[in-house]
């Protein structure tokens, strides 16, 4: 008789709820069929029968020797009972074929844990990659916190802007991240009408020793900080604000408050980042706040969640370099026949005149196109002063490979493989930049992948 496969320890699950959040990644359709989709693939609340869960919960709540389940409950390691509490919500912004932005709230009650899960860029919600991700002048930046406008059904958020680029020291984040928080603000439970906030507020009330995690990939990995910062300031911050090293969780309602990232860019100034929790030098482990603080190690992936309140960052990817880090991704060549050293470190270069961007006419080529987004974020000299990250870098080096495409099996096989020594046009360059962002994270953070809509049966 086979043997099931150890659970993923409680980390690896909020990551895995992450990737979940994301299983409208490339999809359209119209905003309720979209969220009909998802609600049907993260159907079953907290303990429902696995017969009556949606393939997600279905394949992660039940023990298997093929790939491991969530995190169960500790006097019960038969079944998981991990469920959809709020949401899923997606919010499609006008002229999108797909999601924008997408969220929901998973629990596990015997765990005595709520997931906040927020998707990342859809290449199917244009607007997300190119407003959201994009739109990083500090001269557009907005200041941080907002307020609420409580007249309108749902509240909504109000964002002062400035005359021009703010101090660094100046609490702000980029207009981007603003109008992404935004729009996760405002979106409401299609069965109970209650924002997010609203659920939140009814649970950390009525609920006691409950630990409260923020989660998200890519974009999501820049929204999670800001949104716990924005509801939670207090788990940050310290009763007194002269002694910032003593987080106030309790203040908030809730045991624990914590995000776990991945891939995120970086939100805002210095300034901003100040507001997280700073650990004395004794305690730090990197260079960014706020402290992490220690879970669980990893049984069987290539890299060890050490630690919550994390951006894990794979070496090869670009986007958690943004927007503090970008210099130095590509070089500049010694010469017209001189390939770009690029951020594939051992791996791949670029060629100087060929790797244009798909447009007509040829756009920049990869190191022009860096140099656009550096100029945009306000460097000056190789360095930046309005960005700076305000959780730590966990950062590892992925492994080249994909995950098998076929549809009627979970878990499919991942196929490795190795960059070309030499890429010559953009277009080409575009699929390992993806694979670097996307898949090396769930291969070497869980050693699987999470389910997706299109799976349909578990060998």
């Amino acid at each position: 008789m086979a043997t099931n496969l150890t659970p993923y320890n409680l980390p690896q699950s909020v990551f895995m709820l992450n990737l979940a959040s994301n299983a409208l990644f490339d999809k359209t359709g119209e905003p309720d069929v979209l969220q009909a989709e998802l609600a049907a693939f993260l159907a079953g609340t907290p303990g429902t029968d696995p017969s009556d869960q949606g393939p997600f919960y279905k394949f992660m709540n039940t023990p298997s020797p093929n790939y491991p389940c969530l995190t169960l409950p500790p006097e019960n390691a038969s079944q998981g009972d991990w469920g959809t509490v709020w949401g899923p919500v997606v919010f499609q912004a006008k002229n999108n074929q797909g999601a924008t932005n997408t969220m929901f709230v998973a629990q596990s009650p015997s765990l005595k844990i709520y997931v906040v899960a927020i998707a990342g860029t859809n290449p199917a919600g244009w607007t997300g990659a190119t407003l959201e991700d994009l739109d990083v002048a500090p001269a557009d930046m907005k200041a941080w916190p907002p307020t609420a406008n409580l007249t309108p059904t749902p509240n909504q958020l109000v964002w002062n802007g400035f005359s021009s680029a703010p101090s660094p020291s100046t609490p702000a984040i980029d207009a981007g991240t603003a109008d992404g928080i935004s729009n996760l603000y405002t979106m409401q439970d299609p069965n109970s009408g209650q924002t997010l906030v609203q659920f939140l507020n009814s649970k950390s009330v009525t609920q006691t020793g409950q630990t409260l995690v923020f989660t998200g990939h890519s974009l999501g990995g820049a929204l999670a900080p800001t949104l716990a910062m924005l509801l939670y300031p207090q788990a940050a911050q310290s009763p007194t604000p002269s002694d910032k090293n003593a987080p106030n969780p309790e203040a908030s309602g809730w045991a624990n408050v914590y995000i776990l990232a991945s891939a995120g860019p970086t939100p805002g100034t210095p300034g901003f980042a100040g507001l997280f929790f700073t650990p004395p030098a004794s305690q730090q482990v990197g260079p960014y706040t706020p402290a992490p603080t220690s879970a669980q190690p990893c049984d069987y992936c290539d890299w060890t969640f050490g630690y919550w309140n994390m951006n894990y960052a794979n070496t090869y990817d670009v986007v958690p370099r943004a927007w503090w880090g970008l210099a130095g991704l590509i070089e500049q060549p010694t010469g017209s026949d001189v390939n770009y050293p690029s951020f594939f470190a051992g791996g791949a270069e670029l060629a100087p005149k060929m790797g244009k961007l798909d447009l007509d006419p040829a756009g920049p080529d990869a190191y022009a196109l860096m140099n656009d987004m550096m100029s945009k974020s306000g460097y000056d000299g190789g360095s930046t002063a309005y960005y700076t990250p305000c959780l730590m870098q966990s950062p590892f080096y992925g492994k080249w490979g994909s995950w098998g495409t076929d549809a009627t099996q979970y878990p499919p096989a991942w196929t490795p493989a190795t960059p070309p020594t030499l890429i010559t046009y953009f277009a080409d360059l575009i699929p390992w930049v993806l694979n670097a962002h996307l898949g090396q994270y769930s291969y070497a953070l869980l050693g699987y992948p999470s389910p997706t809509i299109d799976e349909t049966s578990a060998t």
